[in-house]
């Protein structure tokens, strides 16, 4: 936080804003993750879930890792499933070579099968029982 100063500041501001509904998003050595004056501790399991997505975001982007990599989205729900879809594809995708996202089927498994992905960008494959299957 100390070294990248203002540019990351600003990354994890941006991304935040995208993420979060346009709430403020703070990161500093001395207080921690703060979104809209309300420390990480006190969030919503989804709302801590994308505050850490917009962090790991920040960092990837600023040691130019080509991929990011991001588990759990299975925690978000269809109105926060949306904003991610903008994050990832308008904001997050310029800044890496691919991005992973991983979920766990909570329904019918053969109905994931049949539905196409939801965005020309995004590859969908299912992983069972050991192996990979695009769909």
């Amino acid at each position: 936080v100390n070294a990248s100063g203002a540019v990351f500041s600003n990354m994890v501001s941006e991304f935040g804003s995208s993420l979060l509904n346009g709430r403020t998003l703070q990161v500093s050595r001395d207080e921690g993750v703060v979104l809209q004056n309300k420390h990480i501790d006190f969030l919503s399991e989804s709302t801590k879930w994308r505050t850490e997505i917009v962090i790991l975001a920040a960092v990837a982007a600023q040691l130019r890792s080509p991929l990011l990599l991001m588990d759990g989205a299975d925690i978000l729900d269809i109105n926060n499933k949306a904003a991610f879809l903008a994050f990832i594809t308008n904001v997050a995708a310029p800044h890496f070579e691919h991005i992973i996202v991983t979920t766990t089927c909570t329904g019918d498994i053969n109905k994931e099968k049949e539905q196409p992905s939801i965005h020309p960008l995004i590859t969908k494959w299912i992983m069972e029982n050991g192996g990979v299957t695009r769909v």
